[in-house]
Order: structure tokens, then C-alpha cells, then sequence
């Protein structure tokens, strides 16, 4: 790793003369991290948790930073993190707080230019974020999660559009793990009426069993807490009902 790192250094030190000659040069931006990412993405072919940890893993890590490298990264990292629980280190819950890395993944959350994958994404990394962690939990509402998550679960009902899967999976799970065992974010839940935009998402013509399973694990939470009204209540408990009985057509 640090004779790639040298050798990306000396490639750049060894373009300043031409530069300093010619101002019109042309710099050629180092391919360290393109390498780095083909390097780990060739570890996660071969790789597992018998195996030695891959030492690019805190390359591409830094590499989220770069915008022309985020997406790739993002790719690569959601494999690595899909390989099991060995690949999580949830002790970087406290650094990414530290550091105020959950504002930067709530900011690319509320992107308008970022696309559904890339937004659940981040919406995956923010569920780890609070998932237990009380200080997690308490500097994202601080940030306003629950009206960003809360805006993206009412949009595509406001806009009569069909909603991504995948996002909306990521979205009710990260609100279930902001306000799980959390009173304050409970009620601030409450006040932005949550229960209102998220029983609707019960009706959703959608085939992944896995949302439904999650929006009834937030469910299971809100209920606990008393965070949904009674109406809520019983137009869950219709709809589970019918759910129910096509189950068993």
C-alpha cells in the first residue's frame, strides 16, 4: 500500500517542472484510488472473513469523499458489507459522529441529483449510524432525519408516482432505528405525524415482502411508544387483516 501510495506521489511531483514551464500543461491526475478500488473490488471476489482484511478497505472508505469516485465506492462497499456481519464495525459509529459524517449522509440523503440506489445508500449508512447508539441517534435528529426520511415517504404519494422499493425499505427501517428506545425522537415523530405518512405505504402494490417486514418491525416500535393515533391503529390492523387473508387464498 505505501509503495502504491510513493509511487502516486512521485507521478505527481514529476509533472510540477512541465507545469512550471507551461502553464497551458495539462496535469494527469493520479490513478491511485481508480487502482485501489480495482484492487478491492478484486478482493471481494476471492475474499472472505477467513481470510486477511483487506488493506484498501480505508481507501475506499476516504474515497466517498470524492464525488467522482462516490458511487463506485458506494457499490463496492455495499458488497463488502453484504458478505456478513464480520464486515461491520459498528465502533465507527462514534467517529462518523465525531467527525459529523451523519450531516454529509443527510445531506446526500435530501440530494436532488442523487439517484433512489445512491439515496438508500445513505440511507443504509445512517440506519448503522443510530441503530443503538444514543448519541447517533440524538445528534440525526438534531439534523433533521425524521423530516428528511418523512419527506421522501410522502412524496411519491403527493405526487402520485410509483415509489423505489429499495429507498423506501432503507428509509423505514432508518426511522424505526432513530426513534427505538429514543422518547424525544418519539415524539417529535408524533408531531410531524408520522403515523399519516407511513400507513400508507401498507397499500403499496409492491412484491418485496422485505418492506412489508420492516415497516412492521417500525411499526412494532411506534406502537410500543404510542407514537401512531388510534385511527392509525386500526387502519394497520384493517389492512394487515386483509393482507392476511389473501395469504391464505
Amino acid at each position: 500500500m505505501w509503495d502504491a501510495w510513493d509511487m502516486a506521489a512521485e507521478i505527481c511531483l514529476s509533472q510540477l517542472p512541465q507545469l512550471f514551464l507551461d502553464p497551458n500543461a495539462e496535469f494527469q491526475p493520479s490513478p491511485f484510488f481508480t487502482e485501489q478500488m480495482t484492487a478491492f473490488e478484486v478482493w471481494l471476489d476471492h475474499g472472505s472473513e477467513h481470510k486477511k482484511p483487506p488493506e484498501q478497505l480505508p481507501i475506499v472508505l476516504q474515497v466517498l469523499c470524492s464525488q467522482c469516485h462516490r458511487f463506485r465506492a458506494l457499490v463496492l462497499l455495499e458488497i463488502f458489507l453484504d458478505m456478513g456481519p464480520w464486515a461491520v464495525d459498528l465502533s465507527c459509529q462514534v467517529d462518523l459522529v465525531k467527525d459529523k459524517g451523519h450531516i454529509h449522509f443527510i445531506r446526500f440523503l435530501d440530494s436532488p441529483d442523487a439517484f433512489p440506489e445512491q439515496r438508500a445508500m445513505a440511507a443504509f449508512v445512517l440506519a448503522v449510524i443510530v441503530d443503538g447508539y444514543k448519541r447517533g441517534q440524538e445528534s440525526c435528529l438534531e439534523a433533521n432525519l425524521i423530516g428528511v426520511c418523512l419527506g421522501h415517504l410522502e412524496a411519491p404519494q403527493l405526487c402520485d408516482q410509483s415509489p423505489e422499493p429499495l429507498f423506501l425499505q432503507w428509509l423505514c427501517l432508518c426511522l424505526g432505528k432513530l426513534w427505538e428506545n429514543f422518547i424525544e425522537a418519539q415524539i417529535m415523530g408524533r408531531e410531524a405525524n408520522a403515523s399519516e405518512k407511513l400507513i400508507p405505504l401498507l397499500s403499496e402494490a409492491q412484491p418485496e415482502v422485505v418492506l412489508h417486514l420492516k415497516l412492521s418491525y417500525l411499526l412494532r416500535v411506534c406502537f410500543h411508544s404510542q407514537l401512531f393515533t388510534i385511527g392509525a391503529v386500526v387502519t394497520f390492523l384493517n389492512l394487515f387483516s386483509g393482507e392476511q387473508m389473501v395469504m391464505k387464498r
